[in-house]
């Protein structure tokens, strides 16, 4: 995120992409944000707060902004290099960055299984999990259940954001629960951000929003 696209004009730059993520998040008015890939730098949003942690993964940082308020009676930790936690009164939700490649299947089920050594409360994995749907199985078997997003959260195809990059689909950013919180309406937004007569985007992976609730009423 906040790379420049292959696509985008000469004059487009970091700024203009914080100033576009941030009309994003405005209008759609969140209560968490959950950010990968970001460049040493979180987008500012006036009416949400950086939580007081952030790792770097094997691409860039990760990093969770929640409405201002919400940060007071939650906890904060990271598993180092691919997850920013946060431990609210109801869940936990963690925002991921997992190992990437078609080869790093059993990195990231380590990876879960050691975000899962650490969790008592109903859980939300949320962000880039780099994982092929043929791994999805192996969450079932954690007790995870991933909800599909109607439509890739990623697509090469379309959105050429590496010029040379393989042209193809997948499911890489996603939501999985476990516990009595449940995830819901998941939407993916594909539209590119228009400039200057170009239109393209502002990341290779489409953001994804929805809803969660827990079963004790908490929901965000």
């Amino acid at each position: 995120m906040m790379r420049r696209s292959s696509e985008a004009p000469f004059e487009w730059t970091i700024e203009h992409s914080e100033e576009a993520i941030r009309a994003f998040v405005v209008e759609r008015d969140p209560d968490i944000v959950c950010f990968q890939e970001l460049p040493g730098m979180v987008p500012y949003v006036g009416s949400h707060v950086l939580v007081p942690v952030h790792t770097r993964s094997h691409n860039g940082d990760i990093a969770i902004l929640v409405r201002s308020g919400l940060e007071v009676d939650a906890t904060f930790r990271t598993e180092q290099g691919f997850a920013v936690i946060v431990e609210f009164s109801d869940f936990t939700i963690a925002n991921v960055h997992l190992a990437p490649g078609s080869d790093g299947a059993m990195t990231r089920l380590a990876m879960m299984h050691q975000i899962l050594a650490d969790v008592v409360q109903p859980l939300v994995v949320v962000g880039d999990t780099n994982m092929r749907m043929a791994e999805w199985d192996l969450m079932a078997e954690l007790g995870f259940t991933i909800v599909k997003p109607p439509v890739p959260t990623w697509n090469s195809r379309s959105n050429r954001f590496n010029e040379e990059g393989a042209e193809y689909t997948a499911y890489y950013t996603n939501a999985m629960a476990r516990g009595k919180v449940e995830v819901s309406d998941l939407e993916v937004w594909t539209e590119p951000v228009e400039h200057l007569d170009k239109s393209f985007h502002l990341s290779d992976h489409y953001p994804l929003t929805g809803s969660v609730e827990s079963a004790a009423g908490q929901s965000t």
